[in-house]
Formats: structure tokens, C-alpha cells, sequence
């Protein structure tokens, strides 16, 4: 019984730890964007590459500049066949209305953080890597925190 209280404290306590970061990541994300989905529809699109890039990273050989390479990949992506997502298919992952997507495409075509591809999907630019730094620097931080946190429990 006392490994099931063990067990369930813990739990607890993770899911408070988590909790407070999504809100922390809820603030900066507030700060970033005009809305929630805006944020959505960014991630979306460049998460549809994300696969790619990982493979690319783990394919090279030593990267000095991270934020350069990463930059210059999102850059490429206008050029490359078979990239980026449709409208269509942001709606789908996201389950946000398309006319919403389109509004908040447009928008973040404005501030250059997507462009179109020459076969007329979206895909992120490098601009994206320098916008989100300090969100991905929390949640870097946060997780890396987190794994600290978890390895140090005695379970």
C-alpha cells in the first residue's frame, strides 16, 4: 500500500510541476502571437517538416551553428518538392475552421515567419527560428528541469 501512496504522490506532484509550465509556455505563447491558433497554425506548419530536419541533422556530419543550419533549412524549404502543408490539410491537423486558418496564414505570411513554396504550399521560414527563441529556450529549460527532476525521484 505504501508503494501505491508512493506512486500517487508522485503523480500528483508531476502534474503540478506540469501544470505550472504550460502556463508559463500559455504566457509567452500570449506574448508571441495574436491568438492560441495563430501558434497552432505556425507549429503546424513547421512541424510538417520537423521529421526532415531531424533526419538532415542526424545525417550530417558536425554542425557548428545550430541556429544557422536550422535557419537555412527552413530557407530551402521554398525550393524543395514535396514540403510544406495546404490550408486544407492545417485545418484537418488542427481542427481549426479553414477560413480561420487562411486569416491567420495571412497573417503570419506579414510577418515572415511563412512563405509559400513554388508548388504553393506553406512552409516556415528561417525568420521563425529568431521569433520563437524565447519560447524555445523556456521550454528547452523546462524540460531539461523536468528530466532532472524525474531522474532524481527514487521510484
Amino acid at each position: 500500500m505504501d508503494e501505491k501512496l508512493s506512486n500517487d504522490f508522485i503523480d500528483e506532484v508531476l502534474f503540478l510541476k506540469t501544470y505550472v509550465r504550460q502556463f508559463d509556455y500559455l504566457k509567452k505563447i500570449k506574448e508571441l502571437f495574436s491568438s492560441v491558433e495563430e501558434y497552432m497554425v505556425l507549429h503546424c506548419i513547421a512541424s510538417h517538416n520537423s521529421k526532415d530536419l531531424i533526419l538532415e541533422i542526424k545525417s550530417s556530419g558536425l554542425i557548428v551553428d545550430a541556429d544557422l543550419y536550422i535557419k537555412n533549412y527552413w530557407d530551402s524549404l521554398i525550393n524543395k518538392k514535396n514540403s510544406g502543408v495546404s490550408i486544407h490539410g492545417i485545418s484537418r491537423d488542427t481542427e481549426i475552421p479553414r477560413s480561420t486558418v487562411k486569416r491567420w496564414t495571412n497573417s503570419l505570411i506579414k510577418k515572415g515567419l511563412i512563405i509559400k513554396n513554388l508548388d504553393g504550399y506553406l512552409v516556415p521560414t528561417g525568420l521563425i527560428r529568431e521569433y520563437c527563441k524565447d519560447l524555445r529556450e523556456l521550454v528547452s529549460k523546462e524540460h531539461i528541469d523536468f528530466a532532472n527532476f524525474y531522474s532524481s525521484l527514487k521510484i
